[in-house]
């Protein structure tokens, strides 16, 4: 009995995601349609491709060493203290 529930539910699970997907993918080509329409063309997206990247002036502050995978200090939080109470 459940598993014939179960077989229901995913051959309706199927069918909502098929169409969602086939509205997706209309969305999406229009969408890419439009942005081809208003893009400079090919030889632009070349150009800026093979273009080296700018680079600025790294700041004093990203100049010193950093240890991986130091986040924020623990214990300094809202959470510390509710713990803190129990």
């Amino acid at each position: 009995m459940v598993a014939v529930e179960y077989e229901v539910f995913v051959a309706q699970f199927r069918q909502r995601t098929a169409a969602r997907m086939a509205e997706f993918e209309k969305a999406l080509a229009k969408a890419q349609g439009e942005v081809a329409k208003t893009s400079p063309g090919e030889p632009g997206r070349r150009q800026a491709a093979m273009s080296p990247p700018q680079v600025t002036p790294a700041s004093p502050v990203a100049r010193t060493p950093q240890q991986p995978g130091r986040g924020r200090p623990r214990g300094r939080g809202p959470v510390q203290s509710i713990l803190r109470r129990a």
